[in-house]
């Protein structure tokens, strides 16, 4: 059967379609098929949920809200590059999204490390305290 394609509002999937009309679709990856692993699904189920929230204008209720937050920080490069695709037009190209996802990563990796920095450093100031009163190691 293949991928399922992308309608503009909805799945197109075994001749079921839920959304719009049959004339505006396109396929995920036409052709790419064999190169899509199966694992893969739920990522585009993903990219499709960012799409469709970007273009309905925003979150219209509170299960909503929740898909926002958990797509925007687990894809936050796919979520930029589908939101300035729909609001501009302007296509990310491969190199480009593969750049960003390098420094997007980079970044999360800085923060991370600082984080676990600021950590460790709370924690011997705690002990330090907690020696002090007079508590055992």
């Amino acid at each position: 059967m293949g991928l399922p394609m992308i309608i503009w509002g909805g799945f197109f999937s075994g001749g079921k379609i839920s959304g719009v009309s049959k004339r505006h679709y396109q396929p995920i990856c036409s052709g790419q098929d064999k190169e899509t692993a199966w694992a893969e699904r739920s990522y585009i189920a993903d990219l499709y949920n960012i799409e469709r929230l970007i273009k309905q204008g925003g979150i219209k209720s509170v299960i909503q809200g929740y898909m926002f937050k958990a797509l925007s920080s687990r894809y936050p490069v796919e979520w930029e590059c589908i939101k300035k695709e729909l609001a501009a037009g302007e296509l990310t190209t491969p190199e480009e999204f593969a750049r960003l996802k390098r420094e997007q990563e980079e970044s999360t990796a800085e923060e991370k490390a600082a984080r676990a920095q600021q950590e460790a450093e709370a924690e011997a100031r705690s002990q330090n305290l907690w020696f002090q009163m007079g508590g055992k190691p």
